[in-house]
């Protein structure tokens, strides 16, 4: 019985700790996607608070129903892995992002336990990335150290589709967002004597962008009552990336952090209203 017990930890302590390495992964990019909030409200005075932690990210999202069929979200991300030693091939990346969203839920039909919800809602972020380019697999000439200052609005809308019974919910959702960039600022360095000079180097790039966004998300929470532990398996369709210049061969890979299956896990908390 102590065997089960210890091999059933350690597989739930590797699904915790991979997705947290993963998102630990912090390329270069003008744009972080977060985590999808599937909130899977379904009575008035319900609610919940999840958190999703990385080893160099933490998000923090929430959702409550102040009224029958709607509910409200918030959404919000940072980044704190600090800037070390640049010449040495260290990096910083520094975002935060921070998203409030309204909509409502319905059963869906007549199907026992299923429902539907759409969300609609804004968002404001940040995102700064000095760092050096891993090289490796890449043929031709390609920035040594990057440069990247971005400012963003975020308009979204989600419908989801969830499953939702007292100790299991599953859900699938696709968000279509409109972001909304004030500025990307972009330099490229082939040396870090070059990069020492920055101050006085205009960027590549400079100016307001616009890009649409898809991201589909399969949800899992499962547990207790009032805590139980998601595992969220995303897609994201990338916009096509910023191309400035050739330059270096016009890199693409350094302007959108869209991987083509993200795992993340986290804790959920519920309150207020249970059927």
């Amino acid at each position: 019985m102590r065997t089960t017990t210890s091999f059933n930890s350690r597989i739930i302590l590797a699904i915790c700790i991979i997705p947290a390495l993963l998102q630990s992964c912090l390329s270069p990019s003008i744009y972080l996607s977060n985590s999808t909030n599937t909130p899977n409200l379904t009575n008035k005075n319900e609610g919940n608070v999840n958190t999703y932690i990385g080893l160099s990210r933490i998000e923090l999202q929430g959702a409550y129903s102040p009224t029958r069929n709607f509910g409200i979200l918030f959404n919000g991300y940072s980044t704190y892995n600090a800037f070390d030693n640049l010449a040495n091939g260290q990096s910083n990346n520094t975002s935060s992002f921070a998203e409030l969203a309204g909509g409502f839920y319905h059963p869906l039909g007549s199907l026992s336990n299923w429902f539907f919800d759409v969300y609609g809602g804004y968002g404001m972020g940040s995102r700064t990335y000095n760092g050096a380019v891993d090289q490796s697999g890449l043929s031709g000439k390609y920035p040594t150290i990057v440069d990247i200052y971005t400012s963003y609005n975020k308009l979204f809308i989600q419908p989801t589709v969830f499953y939702k019974r007292q100790k299991f919910e599953f859900s699938l959702s696709i968000q279509f967002s409109e972001l909304l960039f004030n500025y990307i600022n972009v330099w490229y360095f082939e040396t870090y004597s070059s990069y020492q000079g920055h101050p006085n180097i205009p960027p590549i790039y400079s100016g307001p962008q616009n890009y649409v966004n898809e991201n589909f998300a399969a949800t899992f929470k499962y547990g207790l009552k009032r805590v139980k532990l998601i595992t969220q398996i995303a897609n994201t369709i990338a916009p096509s990336a910023v191309n400035p210049s050739s330059y270096f061969g016009g890199y693409d890979g350094l302007y959108f952090n869209a991987r083509p299956i993200e795992i993340n896990v986290g804790i959920q908390y519920s309150f207020g209203h249970k059927e």
